[in-house]
């Protein structure tokens, strides 16, 4: 049984979709999972009446299938199957849900089995977006639970992260609601140019009040869970990894070339100083979409004072943050990489280090993704200027890497920004598997 995962914020047009997937299926059975936060499943109700006799449809209600509803979703799945026969199923999924939760629950066990297991599988996943909103959402910093409170939504992030997520787990994009658009063909294309950076290799299609050929949808069995795992568009360039890192360049490029789209990913061999990197973020040019035009960017970093450590870094629109991600490569003991990696992994990383023994894999490499008027040249001159000093870094490289960040916070180490705040120091890092820095800026 093939499922299809719908995804879309609220008002773009996903039940408007799904009502005309169902009266267009030349007699294809389909069943119909439709989620809502509230108690009155309102789409469900505007479902209802184009469900076919050789349907099903199943309403879950007051929670999000990508997190409270989860096992009732591999429960409803697994009912069509066994009932119905279903050839399809269709997942209408709440505006605020994260289309990666509800694909990972096709691979969780739940009572000692997968979904994938037994013959469920997902086929397609489809994000709805309302072309009329789209800078709307990417610089709206509301966070995403607010939108209801009665809702249970454990999501943390803002509206334009879950924008974001949701435009790049997707295989295909519907970009609806063109009849509102009247015909300003260069915010067609700056919309179209921002969508293909962010999710290159997705199929995009326009539409009118979500009208589309059933068959583009129904009959595309493309989920992929490896590159799903890794994540589409930028995440691609930005990681080292075998997955078609020369395709997605390759397709990210095109666009730039057509659209006038900018991409480019900041390198450095020297860790940050960490008061020179807060105070740049504290002056949230990052984060003002009108004055730097930077859509999206994300990768890892190194700071001086906690050397051993890969900080994650992750902006979307309004919003940045900061997590640990765990050790640099380099910063691991021999015997626990076997534990961790596979060989070909370790071999791999060996592989592209071995050209710098002292430090490995530390370095910074964060991708940038902004309309034509992000200036790249700025922005790598300002990060630039985040770096140790040369007579810093001159003395850095003559010591310890457990040394440094005594060296530069003689006093107040624990105060330094981004600082890992340890409540049981490794043994904690053991338990958890991961450690988050606190974050010292306020949005």
């Amino acid at each position: 049984m093939k499922v299809i995962i719908l995804s879309g914020f609220l008002g773009s047009g996903k039940t408007t979709l799904l009502k005309h997937l169902l009266t267009n299926n030349n007699s294809k059975k389909i069943g119909v999972i439709v989620n809502d936060m509230a108690a009155l499943n309102l789409d469900a109700e505007l479902v209802r009446n184009v469900v076919q006799q050789e349907e099903k449809m199943i309403q879950l209600e007051n929670g999000c299938v990508c997190c409270t509803l989860r096992e009732d979703l591999y429960e409803a799945l697994r009912q069509m199957k066994e009932e119905q026969k279903m050839e399809y199923v269709i997942i209408e999924t709440t505006g605020i849900s994260e289309p990666m939760n509800v694909a990972e629950t096709f691979y969780i066990d739940y009572k000692d089995t997968r979904l994938v297991d037994e013959g469920i599988k997902i086929a397609h996943c489809v994000t709805v977006v309302d072309v009329t909103q789209v800078f709307q959402h990417l610089t709206n910093d509301m966070l995403a639970r607010e939108t209801d409170p009665s809702s249970q939504s454990p999501y943390e992030g803002t509206l334009a992260q879950l924008f974001i997520d949701q435009l790049e787990f997707a295989n295909t994009i519907l970009l609806n609601k063109l009849d509102l658009w009247g015909n300003d063909e260069t915010k067609r294309k700056e919309i179209m140019a921002m969508v293909k950076a962010l999710n290159p290799s997705a199929r995009v299609i326009e539409t009118t009040r979500s009208a589309v050929k059933p068959e583009l949808l129904l009959n595309a069995d493309i989920f992929d869970l490896e590159k799903a795992q890794l994540m589409p568009g930028w995440l691609q360039i930005l990681e080292n990894g075998k997955y078609s890192r020369e395709k997605e360049e390759k397709l990210l490029k095109s666009e730039i070339d057509e659209y006038n789209i900018s991409s480019f990913i900041y390198k450095a061999d020297r860790p940050f100083d960490g008061v020179k990197l807060e105070k740049w973020l504290d002056s949230n040019y990052l984060t003002t979409l009108k004055e730097s035009n930077i859509i999206r960017s994300k990768g890892f970093f190194w700071m001086a004072h906690q050397p051993d450590y890969r900080y994650h870094w992750e902006q979307a629109g309004k919003t940045f943050s900061v997590e640990v991600e765990g050790l640099f490569f380099a910063a691991i003991p021999e015997k626990d990489r076997e534990e961790q990696f596979p060989p070909e992994l370790i071999a791999r990383v060996k592989e592209e280090i071995k050209n710098n023994p002292q430090f490995g894999d530390r370095r910074q490499e964060i991708v940038f993704i902004g309309f034509h008027q992000m200036n790249k040249d700025k922005i790598i001159g300002d990060l630039n200027s985040c770096l140790v000093d040369d007579d810093v870094w001159g003395n850095l490289k003559k010591m310890d890497l457990d040394k440094w960040g005594t060296f530069l916070f003689p006093d107040n180490l624990e105060e330094a920004p981004f600082t890992i705040q340890f409540e049981e120091e490794e043994d904690q890092m053991e338990d958890d598997g991961e450690m988050v820095a606190e974050d010292k800026m306020q949005d």
